[in-house]
């Protein structure tokens, strides 16, 4: 097995070109997207994540109102001015292609939260990671004035 990890799309694209890079990436068993930036140009890693999870068909259902105001002519004569009116409304619900997720939703991720996808399945899931709780193998970091003194002090 092979784990790849990257923050950054751009410099696998650069080393790589988009063909071949997009097929290691796309061949991959497993792939786990969390929150990651556009840097811009069209080829940020928000818009390669974005395309990588693909898109999806939805049914978009969008109405409208027309109305219209007119006057009664009679003998030519303009009489009774917006007594002829008509109103029309309609709905009409059609298939859209859009994708699954935007890159702007990707860059706005949560800590810990993201896609993933299993090879051999045909879908994308939301994931939250969980975050455990690790027993400390070192002292945290100390400023270096601090570590000296404290070296300085007789024992």
């Amino acid at each position: 097995r092979c784990v790849l990890a990257w923050q950054s799309i751009g410099p696998l694209l650069e080393l790589y070109g988009h063909g071949f890079a997009g097929a290691v990436v796309e061949n991959a068993a497993n792939t786990l997207i969390l929150r990651c930036s556009d840097s811009g140009s069209g080829g940020g890693t928000a818009q390669f994540a974005s395309s990588l999870i693909g898109q999806r068909e939805v049914l978009r259902t969008t109405s409208s109102t027309s109305e219209t105001q007119g006057s009664s002519l009679q003998h030519g004569l303009r009489i009774a001015p917006g007594t002829n009116r008509s109103k029309v409304s309609g709905t009409n619900t059609a298939p859209v292609v859009e994708p699954a997720a935007l890159p702007a939703q990707i860059e706005g991720l949560e800590n810990l939260r993201g896609y993933v996808h299993s090879h051999g399945l045909p879908f994308w899931s939301r994931c939250t990671l969980p975050l455990f709780e690790r027993e400390a193998v070192a002292e945290a970091f100390i400023p270096r004035a601090a570590a000296d003194a404290a070296q300085e002090e007789p024992t």
